[in-house]
């Protein structure tokens, strides 16, 4: 093997170069990484950004980011040893799986993921936890793997049961469930606001012997509704500035050209928002306001204000300029709300709320030169 050229070990199969670097993942183990090819060949050139839960003796990861030539490499533990592995490309981060608050600090720091790989306690309930806060994180397109679910049967229930009501592989089959039967499902009775949520974002989950494949749905939303809440134009395109929203039953959608984002007359709540500008990030903020009546803080461009997958929608925003941008724009935007007719208008920091808590379900931002 140490004669190999890096041009022929680069086309090594998944397999091969796992079971080179001894992960239990291969053939020799539980047989993965053949099942896992026929997914993951499409990204493997490709600049991804892949996360495991779980390094353990270094394997995976190193398997990982030689197979993904160009890829960046997360791996997390609990085990402060693990860290010797990280390396180039490959980046250990410290965090405990049964902590929702960690698994949410990992999305946020570094997704969205094109592959998030679940190889952690196997025990139920961390396994479904992590399916519920890391899944939202990850790309349209993208592949959420929970491995070792045969800890659901036999004698392994004893152990891996924890406090979990429900075993990962039948909130597998739930969601498998929500997914075939699509529209013939009424999902706003659904209690669990994950699956409400996630159901319909997922193209197809895939099962083979002890693990499950998951893939994100690739959908372009339509924005036309949204680009005429405000006529005029704007500053987009000098800034290059993006709008990203988290809809309701749809997923994420990103604005192309223009800050607008949701989908007017849909009746599907936006859940949470993003500004990014490719320069003066913190010459712009927002805030949000929530279910309660809470307004968030102040937050500056580039921050996500809200949730996904957690069935809360906004009933509101603001945004403002600061620093030199003020002197050159005014922030102009404007918010349509679910069964309201009428389009609300604020700027600079005003409050665009609907009347009689009517959720937002299309926005769009305009800085207008002055």
């Amino acid at each position: 093997m140490s004669g190999m050229s890096g041009e022929r070990r680069a086309r090594e199969s998944l397999n091969a170069i796992g079971t080179r670097h001894g992960t239990d993942k291969g053939k020799g183990g539980h047989g993965y990484l053949d099942f896992y090819e026929r997914f993951l060949a499409e990204l493997r050139d490709r600049p991804i950004t892949l996360l495991e839960i779980g390094v353990l003796g270094g394997r995976s990861a190193r398997t990982w980011a030689e197979y993904f030539p160009a890829g960046r490499i997360i791996g997390v533990d609990i085990d402060r040893n693990t860290l010797q592995f990280a390396g180039d490309r490959i980046i250990i981060e410290m965090a405990d799986q049964s902590d929702v608050r960690e698994l949410v600090r990992l999305g946020v720091t570094y997704g969205p993921f094109d592959v998030v790989v679940d190889d952690g306690s196997h025990l139920w309930n961390h396994q479904i936890a992590t399916l519920q806060y890391l899944y939202p994180f990850v790309r349209p397109g993208g592949y959420f793997i929970m491995e070792d679910i045969h800890t659901s049967f036999g004698d392994y229930r004893r152990d891996y049961r924890g406090n979990a009501t429900c075993s990962a592989f039948d909130y597998l089959t739930k969601l498998n469930a929500l997914m075939v039967g699509d529209i013939d499902h009424d999902l706003v009775h659904e209690e669990d606001s994950f699956l409400r949520s996630y159901a319909p974002m997922t193209e197809f989950v895939a099962l083979h012997r002890h693990t499950a494949v998951l893939r994100t749905r690739q959908r372009r939303l339509p924005r036309a509704d949204v680009t005429h809440l405000l006529a005029e134009g704007g500053a987009e395109q000098e800034m290059a500035m993006t709008l990203g929203v988290h809809i309701a039953f749809l997923g994420d959608a990103t604005s192309e050209g223009t800050l607008s984002g949701g989908l007017r007359g849909s009746q599907h709540p936006i859940q949470g928002f993003v500004v990014t500008m490719a320069e003066a990030t913190t010459e712009m903020e927002y805030r949000a306001l929530l279910p309660d009546g809470r307004w968030t803080t102040w937050m500056p461009a580039g921050s996500f204000l809200g949730s996904r997958g957690q069935g809360v929608s906004l009933y509101g925003f603001a945004a403002r300029l600061r620093g030199r941008l003020v002197e050159r724009f005014t922030c102009l935007y404007a918010g349509s709300f679910v069964q309201v007719h009428d389009v609300v208008v604020a700027e600079d920091g005003g409050d665009c709320r609907g009347p009689d808590g009517a959720a937002l379900e299309a926005m769009q931002i305009v800085l207008r030169p002055r």
